[in-house]
């Protein structure tokens, strides 16, 4: 049955495009609107045309596209939007991730969604949400684990997560800060593209994806403390990989899909955002990567009009080559194009909807990933072998060689594909790796120095889920950040007893890295019973501010 709706829904395309029109913002307020959704399947917008010899004139500009979508506004504000056309966060998961990005995973066709956007016009809030208000990945695998029990007497998930950073990939599973080898983006003839040694860890519930987010989101904001970044200062991609044991009766078959849910970073204008140093060079580099993801796009869309293309720069940027197959192999496509209604961001809502006009040409070859158990095996003995000859080539190159160096990585990467494979179709296999999950979390807590963060998640001792010394009404840090995915995902309680050290070197109590943090910033003491907290500010050349007063040296502050 899976099968027959997810080819259905072929028929339409292996891409689709929908776009989501937010509402106004409390700092827009008094602005014109210049966008606005029209019966669902359009998208019109007002923009000012330069002249020759005369003022900008005001033209409408009209986008169509497979689905359009706007944001109800607070407090029932009313819109340009057709009647009809307000979508909550339900209805747009019923419309675009139901089956096109679920179905189709369930019945075996490898599924991508991005959004993309300009900062701030909503594309978190739309792919991930919040806890009252989920987006469309919570909403997807709570669905996932319910519709996978009731079509499959054996599913397997696996999940990992990645962030892009300043083109640098992160582990936001096992953030390990020894890793020897950075990650790196590989391809192959038979596995597509993919990241070696990035963290696969299996769930078997809607809970332990959500609370693998959560995690991830920890470590992102951890990092957006040590790297002083902030709002939408990297792309977020989860990646989630099916696998559905099915017997028939006469064969049994492997049924498998990868489901990439991506968070892109926002473009923004250096103007408009009033960006500098550090700030600055984040948003340089995001978007070049945005601006290769553009060429990729428009040459893409030109093959899909019968033009000759000579290269895609698919390698010109890590994101563009981790989006290969979603854009141009064997993935069914969803971009969700978020975009502003304000007159002031109408020159950014227009490039957004050209990009998304481009994504709508291009093509995939979107096909179903089911071979039977002897296929997988001879696929596997079959990438073993390469394994063992990459490695004799390697032997045989010159020590310490380039082309030794190229073919050990290249074995490298296969041989990491060939324990991610068997690890999923081997029932045996899969059931082990759930057992080592908890202590990894553990160590790369531990290996961060936060042994009192996240709310006592660490804690071995049971009962009430708190550290020693911590009680209920204990006082705590709390992380704040632009980006709602990543405000208040840091919890440091603060227990009674000596001092507590806050600063960048290791002895200290919570370990903060990043600039203007010196070894030891500060201190904060604990009364008795939670009756006061007193901030001392050690550190000459960093800044504390307590309740809006900035702490003078060696200065203690109630």
């Amino acid at each position: 049955a899976a099968a027959a709706a997810a080819a259905e829904l072929g028929r339409g395309g292996n891409v689709q495009v929908a776009v989501r029109l937010r509402p106004f913002m409390p700092r827009e307020k008094g602005q014109a609107q210049a966008a606005w959704v029209q019966s669902g399947t359009s998208v019109h917008l007002k923009v000012l045309v330069a002249q020759l010899a005369a003022p900008p004139k005001e033209e409408e500009k009209v986008f169509a596209f497979d689905h359009c979508f706007s944001s109800p506004a607070p407090g029932g504000a009313a819109t340009l939007s057709s009647p009809g056309s307000i979508a909550e966060q339900q209805l747009v998961y019923e419309t675009i991730g139901k089956e096109f990005l679920l179905g189709n995973a369930l019945a075996g066709y490898n599924s991508c969604l991005f959004a993309y956007g300009q900062t701030g016009s909503g594309k978190t809030h739309t792919v991930l949400g919040h806890e009252r208000d989920p987006g469309i990945v919570p909403r997807l695998t709570a669905e996932l684990f319910e519709r996978g029990a009731a079509e499959y007497q054996d599913m397997r998930v696996s999940a990992s997560f990645l962030e892009i950073y300043n083109e640098q990939l992160k582990d936001l599973l096992n953030p390990d800060l020894k890793r020897k080898k950075a990650l790196y983006v590989h391809q192959h003839p038979q596995m597509g593209v993919y990241v070696p040694y990035l963290t696969e860890e299996a769930v078997i519930s809607h809970s332990e994806c959500m609370g693998l987010l959560d995690f991830g989101n920890k470590i992102r904001a951890t990092s957006q403390t040590n790297m002083n970044s902030t709002s939408s200062r990297s792309h977020a991609l989860f990646i989630l990989r099916i696998t559905c044991p099915i017997n028939d009766g006469k064969f049994q078959r492997i049924r498998s899909s990868t489901l990439n849910l991506i968070d892109l970073a926002g473009s923004e204008r250096v103007k408009k955002s009033g960006a500098e140093g550090q700030r600055m060079r984040e948003g340089q580099n995001i978007n070049s990567s945005l601006s290769v993801l553009g060429q990729v796009i428009s040459k893409l869309a030109a093959e899909g009009k019968g033009r000759p293309v000579k290269h895609v720069p698919f390698r010109q940027s890590k994101l563009t080559y981790l989006l290969t197959d979603a854009l141009s192999g064997n993935s069914r496509t969803l971009m969700v194009a978020a975009i502003s209604p304000a007159a002031d961001s109408a020159e950014e809502t227009l490039g957004t909807l050209r990009f998304a006009s481009s994504v709508k040409k291009v093509k995939t070859a979107a096909v179903q990933n089911e071979q039977e158990v002897a296929e997988s095996d001879l696929l596997l003995q079959t990438m073993r072998t390469e394994v063992e000859g990459l490695r004799k080539e390697a032997l045989q190159a010159a020590v310490e060689s380039e082309d030794a160096r190229r073919l050990e990585s290249k074995a490298e990467a296969v041989e990491h594909a060939v324990r991610s494979m068997q690890t999923r179709f081997d029932p045996t296999s899969w059931g082990e790796a759930r057992k080592v999950q908890a202590n990894k979390r553990r160590e790369a807590f531990q290996t961060l120095s936060m042994p009192l963060a996240i709310g006592g998640m660490l804690n071995d001792s049971g009962g009430d889920g708190l550290q020693e010394g911590v009680a209920a009404n204990s006082p705590y840090l709390l992380n704040i950040s632009d980006d709602i995915s990543l405000a208040g995902r840091l919890l440091y309680f603060l227990p009674e007893g000596p001092p507590i050290g806050i600063g960048s070197s290791e002895d200290n109590r919570i370990r903060l890295l990043g600039l203007g943090i010196g070894e030891r910033l500060c201190e904060i003491s604990v009364a008795p019973g939670g009756a006061g907290v007193e901030v001392r500010y050690l550190c000459r050349g960093g800044r504390l501010v307590v309740d809006g007063q900035v702490v003078a040296d060696g200065q203690p502050r109630p």
